[in-house]
């Protein structure tokens, strides 16, 4: 497999490691901080991006070098795998990426940065898998992590509001390009209810922001109730936002618990 590693001068002890330990399990790896010859570098840099397997980047936000290499790797449809400090302030566009955060010891670090490569090796492998239904895809998420991270958030959306139309339910689609907030919409008897779906990395959090957006957009949409389901948790502030309002919190874990139509809006937020 062929990585590129994206990262600023001040990580290269960190990804001196990760190069040693990805070329031992036998990969190829490029550093763009090695680049030594006359020329266009930018062009050199696409094109060994353009050729990679996988794309790993060290994301620190002082880095713009960084995201150019992440916006390439994305235009090429190359996986992309994030590391970034704890509290490190993310682009909401990385909030899907596959994430590893780093705990501060770059030989470790680098260990679980190179096993999590490797899972990309192995999703960028796997065959095409076909279900039955939304609730199968869903399902099949849920319990393999790589799946879940090899979703799009168009993907995923796409499912959540074919799982609802499988469970009898009305569905609308907001108009494309129309930011109102919210995804959908479906009927309960009279009521409409809109719904936000958020699909990020599993250490992200869906933030008071998100929730605050659809709140707005409840009235606006003639809604009696807004949704928001995740593939993550919710931050404290978000679930105290949702807690006094008619929304409610849901991970895609509960929704795919119910066993009926009704409790897909009935269960109980373990937020």
């Amino acid at each position: 497999m062929k990585v590129f590693i994206a990262h600023s001068s001040r990580d290269t002890e960190l990804v001196n490691n990760l190069g040693a330990i990805l070329r031992e399990d036998g990969h190829e790896v490029f550093d763009p901080a090695t680049i030594a010859i006359p020329g266009n570098v930018l062009s050199e840099i696409s094109a060994r991006i353009r050729s990679a397997d996988a794309l790993v980047a060290v994301v620190r936000a002082s880095n713009p070098n960084v995201f150019y290499e992440l916006g390439l790797a994305a235009g090429a449809s190359v996986p992309i795998l994030i590391a970034a400090a704890a509290g490190e302030p993310l682009p909401v566009d990385l909030s899907s990426v596959p994430y590893v955060q780093l705990a501060g010891d770059n030989f470790r670090d680098a260990q679980t940065i190179a096993r999590r490569a490797n899972d990309l090796k192995k999703l960028a492998q796997k065959e095409p898998v076909m279900f039955d239904s939304a609730e199968a895809a869903l399902q099949a998420a849920v319990h393999d992590q790589s799946r879940l991270e090899s979703l799009s958030p168009f993907e995923f959306e796409r499912l959540v509001m074919e799982l609802f139309k499988e469970r009898g339910y009305a569905v609308t689609a907001m108009e494309p390009g129309r930011d109102t907030g919210g995804d959908f919409a479906i009927k309960k008897g009279n009521e409409l209810v809109v719904i936000e779906v958020k699909k990020l990395s599993k250490q992200s959090l869906v933030s008071v922001e998100t929730v605050r957006r659809l709140l707005s957009a409840v009235p606006v949409i003639g809604a009696s109730l807004g949704i928001v389901i995740a593939t993550s948790g919710y931050t404290a502030a978000a679930s105290g936002l949702a807690a006094g309002a008619p929304i409610l919190l849901r991970t895609l874990e509960e929704i795919l618990a119910a066993k009926s139509k009704d409790d897909l809006l009935e269960l109980k937020s373990g937020s």
